[in-house]
């Protein structure tokens, strides 16, 4: 049950240019990703180069796919876990709160 709930599909994408994003973070590479090529990578300081290869933006988008669907899967665990602890409190204090009552 839990490893379809927590597995992620890995992006195909080369080591050396996921080292290169990871590195960069989700932000950094979802802002040059938003942002139209207008300028040439290679010239431009701070701008990598895989910025300018239309195939490469497609796997960084990819990769950011992949990074919102771990980030959605943990939430989604925490959250089973969060009701898990409730269902159990409850259950733990419904034998007090029924005596009480008596």
């Amino acid at each position: 049950m839990w490893y379809w709930w927590t597995k992620v599909e890995r992006a195909d994408i080369p080591t050396a240019l996921r080292a290169e994003l990871e590195s960069l973070g989700e932000q950094v590479v979802a802002h040059i990703v938003a942002l139209p090529l207008t300028h040439s990578p290679a010239q431009t300081v701070g701008v990598p180069g895989w910025a300018g290869d239309p195939a490469d933006r497609q796997r960084a988008l990819a990769w950011l796919r992949e990074q919102y669907t771990k980030r959605d899967r943990r939430e989604d665990v925490r959250e089973a876990i969060e009701v898990a602890i409730l269902v159990l409190v409850a259950i733990e204090a419904l034998p007090i709160l029924v005596r009480c009552m008596d």
